[in-house]
């Protein structure tokens, strides 16, 4: 299956086995991670977080998962984990803020570790974005743009949605969205910089 490259969710249960029986595979630990259900309270197995500590080559997506993940558990079960990915997790954390990336795992890194020493010129315009950002969550395959009006400008952002379930959108208070029937949530996203 890794020589195949196959993942996904019904790849997991696989995988999960051979990392529990300790088997010696190339790229089994990636592999475990990417088919993996992404949820951040998930615990991981002791012998997959000190590999990623150490060689960690993993697509950003899953990156963003597994550093949520380690930050969500700091305090209790990873206690004595997370210091030896302390250093990469900020590195990555600026990384992603100077791209201007956001997901759900990186709102929760973003919460955990956003500082003042983090803003800067690379960071600061999509970290002053951040007070105006909502998560807008869809339950229909038949929406497919999301259409924010400014007061200020002539013509509205258009946001694709493009076969995902929720995108996030920046917008002022004073912003008009076209919400369709369909579209079920808005959530604002609230980050407390420290």
């Amino acid at each position: 299956m890794v020589r195949m490259g196959m993942t996904g969710e019904n790849c997991f249960e696989i995988y999960e086995k051979g990392v529990l029986r300790g088997l010696k595979i190339t790229r089994l630990y990636e592999f475990y991670i990417a088919s993996m259900p992404k949820k951040t309270d998930r615990q991981l197995p002791k012998i997959v977080l000190m590999y990623f500590v150490y060689d960690n080559t993993l697509a950003d997506e899953d990156k963003a998962f597994l550093y949520a993940n380690v930050v969500t558990g700091r305090d209790s079960y990873y206690k004595n984990i997370y210091e030896g990915y302390e250093r990469n997790i900020e590195i990555y954390v600026y990384e992603q803020l100077k791209a201007g990336n956001i997901s759900d795992n990186l709102v929760v890194l973003y919460k955990a570790l956003l500082k003042t020493q983090l803003v800067c010129d690379d960071t600061g315009t999509f970290v002053s974005k951040m007070p105006y950002m909502y998560r807008m969550q869809c339950f229909s395959d038949v929406v497919r743009y999301v259409h924010v009006r400014y007061p200020q400008f002539t013509e509205e952002t258009v946001y694709e949605l493009s076969g995902k379930q929720h995108i996030y959108v920046c917008m002022e208070v004073t912003a008009r969205l076209h919400l369709n029937v369909l579209t079920d949530r808005l959530e604002k996203i609230q980050l407390i910089m420290i």
